[in-house]
């Protein structure tokens, strides 16, 4: 019996969901996700009453024991969907260590497109291609990253930096912004929505106060910060320039 692993997404809000991600679902023997609390599951079952049946709620506390969940849930089925939010291929290390897991039993695995945040943050900051933008996962930022404030930036992730653990990468984060930005340029924490409706949400400070900003910053936060640097400041006034 061929076996197969759909991981799928509803977007941002349950109206992003697209067709195929519904063909797909209607597919599976049964969904698990990550995501909805029972309040949500609610949500979408009354939405899509078919659907909703298949649901099972888990929690990813660790990543093998969510990975031996949905796995088992081949036992007697031989389709089996990842329910999660936003792009599902985008900033999952965890949902790219299920598919390998999969891929070893010799179960083949498909990730659906969907709506992500940077479909929304792209809408919301009204960018093209005319603007050099950065994508940078700020769980990830090392001693070795480098910042370029001459291009539009967006940091993802920011909700990992607030765990105790990440107090050194945040302050490293911190240290970084505020060597490559000035104290007054603009910076904007964006939650895009997620679930049924809901609104996105921006808030915009300056850099000199992104420790505060930070802060309050969830799971679905992100900081975008303007092309809008010292280096570009530093330009205008350089010695010898005129206009």
């Amino acid at each position: 019996m061929t076996k197969n692993l759909y991981i799928f997404s509803y977007g941002l809000k349950f109206s992003h969901i697209t067709r195929e991600t519904l063909e797909v679902f209607g597919k599976c023997g049964i969904v698990y996700t990550p995501v909805f609390d029972a309040v949500t599951a609610a949500r979408f079952t009354a939405k899509f009453p078919n659907l909703g049946r298949k649901l099972r709620l888990i929690k990813l506390d660790s990543r093998k024991g969510a990975e031996k969940t949905v796995l088992d849930g081949f036992n007697g089925r031989a389709a089996v969907g990842f329910l999660t939010f936003g792009n599902p291929a985008f900033l999952n290390g965890n949902l790219r260590a299920l598919a390998k897991a999969a891929e070893r039993k010799k179960i083949t695995v498909t990730f659906l497109e969907a709506v992500s945040s940077v479909d929304a943050l792209i809408n919301l900051f009204k960018l093209n291609l005319e603007n050099e933008l950065r994508l940078i996962d700020a769980s990830r930022i090392n001693r070795a990253t480098v910042l370029t404030p001459g291009a539009n930036t967006m940091f993802f992730s920011l909700n990992r930096l607030n765990a105790p653990e990440e107090a050194v990468r945040k302050k490293l984060f911190l240290s970084k912004v505020s060597h490559a930005y000035a104290p007054g340029a603009a910076v904007h924490l964006a939650a895009c929505c997620t679930g049924d409706g809901g609104g996105s949400s921006l808030l915009t400070g300056k850099a000199g106060g992104l420790k505060a900003l930070l802060a309050g910053a969830g799971a679905s936060h992100t900081l975008f910060i303007p092309a809008n640097s010292r280096l570009r400041a530093a330009r205008k006034t350089a010695p010898g320039r005129h206009r």
